[in-house]
């Protein structure tokens, strides 16, 4: 059905036909609110169309809420205006109902007639007014039928499609917000009076929309993304932000991929279907190994370290860099000018991410507390835009939390055109040091970018950990998290990120040993950093020492290849988690009751039968507590997704994979399937997107609590946690941390659901509790589905 308005002499002036998300809609461009009816905005202005700022019924609970609901009436608001200003000439206008006849009508458009005729004139008033001005009119009855026939063959042609991604997020500039120029001119007084006011909107938007789930941040800036139903346009990393490039200059559109041009998202399905943590892109890439040395178009040269690496049996390391090329200090000024530049061309070409102004992560920050765990926003689902716990990679850069003078990532997969891009985003500078496994691309390295290819020598070992390491001019953070530098992981994938508090130096002269947390994480950390064994790593290793650590409140757990003995075989892995579950883990006498849940992207040779490892190597060691009286091995569940999780997800959209299961394991690991749980994230809004997170816990009964949490690198195989008896043997790089209540809340147990009674806000598991077990029916995802 459709709203057609009526002027004089019965005239059609304009249509509307009913939008059809109703309710739901939250596209604020006013082109779409001009040209379709939205019954629950309109009543809204119903005696407030000249009101300055028209009162929304506070009886009336808005599914995208307040902030994109006010602005959508006061776009609308100015719509009508103008309407109903260009119509006073007529003698009168009048509603009525134009319904097409279509042969096709099914229940949803029953239900917009419905709908609409709750708005329509009485139909006696609008048949006297059709009288009243058939008496004069100058066509004939024929001209009019031919008019409106003409009409509805229109309405026919032009078909509402559904707003695409793109135009999602295009629309996200809902509320405005002091631009990066105001925010510059500010005094200290002015912006510590509008840091107030954005923390009291946070404390009550944030208290409300918790609870629901939904978004409590208020919208901010974005850039479009790619439409799905087009082939995804990307952007050439060739020549993208480098520091001494002007933006005007990188980011030109491609579609084709060689080893000169490559493109962070545009790999085929074909390229894509091996992308997977221990097979990446190796065949598009063609990076030809020799010794240990990773050759490319740039040059390319050994490390000055080399020779220091080369005596370890457990890792081989090799630098790429180019030839230097001079330094470019960007003003602010500047900053601001390439990075709207990078924008224009970002939205131009449709690359897909969620961009929040600079200057603002600090207020999201706070509302973290106690915790400080965040999920990454959900690029294809515009739910998790807003939410408090969703957090994009530029907002960890933000400026709000210092100004970064230089910073370390260790990753497994480093993409350094997307790592540069983060940086102009935030408007900070970039001088990184990186160590990974892999680098997916070959742009040219400025001065101040260093990359150290780091592999382990085993065959199914690997360097995993995903560690950020930001020095300010007062002090530094570190980051810990699930998600590689590259594209994928950050678009559409359900990833954890743990962001420590502010670590200030120490002062002048006063002695490295101290500055230590109650957790001891300032020793593990100084631990795990200095078994790399790298001299790019001494000046970093200098800068911790200095720092004060006093603030964590959370346990540090690594993984270094290696066959730990004696007192090292409690340092490392699952041994050093057992560790501190038995010094720390607070379970009541109904503990045995506890399942331990496990959830990561990647499973491994875990062996014959759950006795082969599972059980008495890694359930019994993290069954541990303080209560030895509790002998009773617990339930094991594990999260992992099915076949068709996979197929409905995200990634499939994009031709990628996260997920790590050969067929030839699965077969193997029969035994595995009923301990397996399906992937579910409904109360999060990250169903669809592809679990690259990694958590380990113990849930209770009731599914409302857990004693502990860890998220780490480590996927559930021997080599990530470590195997053996007399010795704890370990294959891979990882890192992780670990949470418990008496350190962080001062309680026993964490909430996992929210709770009028708590003042302790839940942790943000990142799936639906309870578990879901997967259908007799169903197949759970393997690699080898990729290749049908």
């Amino acid at each position: 059905m459709y709203v057609v308005i009526v002027a004089g002499r019965g005239q059609i002036i304009r249509h509307k036909p009913l939008c059809q998300k109703k309710e739901h809609c939250y596209i604020g461009i006013e082109s779409h609110l001009s040209n379709f009816s939205h019954p629950h905005l309109e009543d809204v202005l119903e005696g407030q169309l000249d009101v300055e700022n028209p009162v929304l019924p506070p009886d009336v609970e808005f599914p995208w809420g307040y902030t994109i609901v006010t602005s959508q009436i006061k776009k609308l608001q100015k719509i009508l205006r103008k309407e109903r200003d260009s119509s006073s000439s007529s003698p009168s206008v009048v509603c009525i109902d134009l319904t097409l006849d279509d042969s096709e009508d099914d229940s949803d458009d029953k239900k917009k007639n419905k709908t609409s005729k709750k708005r329509l004139p009485n139909p006696k008033s609008v048949q006297e007014s059709k009288n009243k001005y058939e008496s004069s009119a100058k066509r004939s009855r024929q001209d009019v039928q031919s008019s409106n026939n003409s009409v509805r063959q229109q309405l026919q042609q032009d078909k509402y499609q559904q707003p695409s991604t793109s135009s999602r997020v295009q629309n996200y500039n809902a509320q405005k917000s002091p631009s990066v120029r105001e925010l510059l001119q500010m005094n200290s007084k002015q912006y510590d009076d509008l840091q107030s006011i954005k923390l009291n909107n946070y404390q009550a938007n944030g208290l409300r929309t918790h609870k629901k789930t939904s978004s409590a941040c208020q919208p901010k800036n974005l850039y479009k993304q790619n439409n799905y139903d087009e082939q995804k346009k990307t952007f050439n990393s060739k020549n993208s932000c480098g520091n001494n490039l002007p933006v005007s200059q990188s980011l030109q559109p491609s579609r084709s991929i060689n080893q000169n041009n490559l493109q962070p998202s545009s790999l085929t399905a074909t390229s894509r279907q091996n992308n997977t943590d221990q097979q990446l892109y190796k065949k598009k890439l063609n990076y030809q190994q020799d010794s240990g040395t990773k050759k490319s178009s740039q040059q390319s040269t050994s490390s000055h370290d080399n020779s220091q690496a080369s005596t370890s049996s457990t890792t081989t390391t090799t630098t790429t860099t180019t030839a230097e090329r001079p330094r470019v200090k960007r003003t602010q000024q500047q900053y601001i000018k390439e990075r709207k530049t990078l924008i224009k061309k970002l939205n131009d070409q449709g690359a897909g991410c969620v961009i929040k102004p600079p200057g603002e992560f600090d207020i999201k920050y706070i509302m973290s507390a106690p915790y400080n765990v965040f999920l990454s926003t959900v690029v294809d689902e515009p739910k998790t835009w807003d939410q408090p716990y969703s957090i994009t990679f530029p907002e960890i850069l933000d400026i709000s939390l210092g100004k970064i003078v230089k910073s370390l990532h260790i990753s497994y997969i480093v993409h350094v055109g997307w790592l540069h891009i983060q940086y102009l985003l935030a408007m900070q500078p970039v001088d990184c040091t990186i160590i990974c496994e892999e680098r997916i691309d070959d742009i040219p390295l400025d001065s101040n970018t260093k990359v150290f290819i780091h592999k382990t020598t085993t065959k199914y070992g690997c360097h995993h950990s995903k560690i950020s390491i930001l020095q300010y001019e007062n002090g530094a953070r570190i980051i810990i998290s699930t998600a590689n530098l590259y594209l994928d992981d950050w678009q559409n994938r359900t990833q954890a990120i743990w962001i420590s508090p502010h670590l200030p130096y120490l002062t002048d002269g006063a002695d490295s040993q101290l500055g230590e947390s109650r957790t001891g994480f300032k020793r593990d950390f100084l631990e795990y950093i200095k078994a790399y064994k790298r001299d790019c790593l001494k000046e970093w290793l200098e800068l911790l020492k200095k720092l004060n650590f006093a603030a964590i409140n959370v346990f540090f757990v690594g993984s270094v290849p290696g066959s730990h003995k004696d007192d090292n075989k409690t340092k490392w892995g699952v041994q050093k988690l057992s560790k501190l579950l038995s010094q720390h883990a607070e379970l009541p006498k109904d503990g045995a009751k506890w399942s331990i849940v496990g959830q990561s992207s990647s499973i491994g040779n875990l062996g014959e039968n759950y006795g082969s490892w599972i059980g008495p190597n890694f359930v019994s060691l993290l069954a541990e507590s303080t209560d030895k009286s509790i002998q009773t091995a617990p339930r094991f569940e594990f999260i992992y997704p099915a076949e068709w999780d996979y197929k409905k997800s995200f990634d499939v959209r994009h031709r990628c994979c996260c997920l790590t299961y050969p067929k030839i394991l699965f077969k193997k690991q029969m035994w595995l399937l009923s301990n397996l749980r399906k992937w579910k994230s409904d109360d999060k809004c990250r169903t669809r997107a592809m679990p690259h997170v990694k958590s380990y816990t113990r849930i209770s009964p009731d599914g409302t609590k857990v004693p502990w949490i860890a998220i780490t690198s480590a996927n559930l195989s021997r080599a990530a946690w470590g195997y053996g008896t007399n010795a704890n043997i370990i294959l891979s790089y990882e890192a992780g941390i670990v949470f418990f209540p008496k350190f962080v809340t001062g309680q026993t147990t964490f909430p996992i659901k929210n709770n009028d009674s708590s003042d302790v806000r839940a942790f943000p598991i990142p799936y639906d509790v309870p578990l879901t077990d997967h259908d007799f029916n169903e197949d759970v995802f393997v690699t080898d589905m990729l290749n049908k």
